[in-house]
C-alpha cells in the first residue's frame, strides 16, 4: 500500500495543498470559477452537446483549447469528472483532417505522445471520421466531426 503525505495551509482564506512525495502543488485559487483543476491545467466542463468546430470555437474564445489527454493519470481524472457529471461523450482535441490516420492536436498540430484507441480503432468507418470521441469511463474512438457531443475546454492554471 503506498501513503500519501500531504500537508495543508490555510494562509488567507487560500487553500494550498503540496504533496510532499511528489512535490507537487496544488493551489485552489488557480482556476477561476466554472473551471476545476488537475496538475498544471484548468478544465471547463460544458454539457452542451456541439460539433466539434463549435467546441473548438467556443474553447478558442474564452483562452482554452479543447481537451487534449496527455497521460493515463490525466485520463482517470478526465473520466471521474465526466462520470461525476453524467457525461457519456466529449470530443478530444485531435484530428487526422490533414492526413489519414495522423492524428494531430488542434490546438499546436503536434503528434500526441499518449492514446488509448478503442480496439480497432481508429478506423475511419464509412471514410468520414476524422475527429476523436472520449467515451466515459472508456477508450477513443474516431467520429465524423459532425456529430454533436459535450465537450471540455482546457487551459493552463499559470
Amino acid at each position: 500500500m503506498q501513503t500519501k503525505w500531504l500537508t495543508i495551509f490555510i494562509i488567507s482564506g487560500l487553500i494550498t495543498i503540496v504533496n510532499t512525495k511528489r512535490a507537487c502543488i496544488f493551489n485552489s485559487t488557480a482556476c477561476e470559477k466554472g473551471w476545476v483543476q488537475f496538475e498544471r491545467s484548468c478544465y471547463q466542463f460544458l454539457n452542451k452537446a456541439v460539433i466539434l468546430k463549435e467546441a473548438v470555437n467556443y474553447c478558442n474564445r474564452v483562452g482554452a483549447h479543447l481537451l487534449e489527454i496527455k497521460s493515463s493519470q490525466e485520463e482517470k481524472w478526465v473520466d471521474l469528472q465526466l462520470k461525476i457529471r453524467g457525461f457519456q461523450y466529449v470530443w478530444i482535441g485531435l484530428t487526422d483532417i490533414l492526413k489519414e490516420n495522423d492524428f494531430v492536436f488542434i490546438s499546436t498540430g503536434g503528434k500526441p505522445t499518449f492514446s488509448n484507441w478503442g480496439k480497432n480503432e481508429p478506423n475511419n468507418a464509412g471514410k468520414t471520421e476524422h475527429c476523436v470521441e472520449k467515451l466515459a469511463g472508456s477508450r477513443w474512438n474516431d467520429r465524423s466531426c459532425d456529430v454533436k457531443f459535450p465537450f471540455v475546454c482546457e487551459r493552463n492554471s499559470e
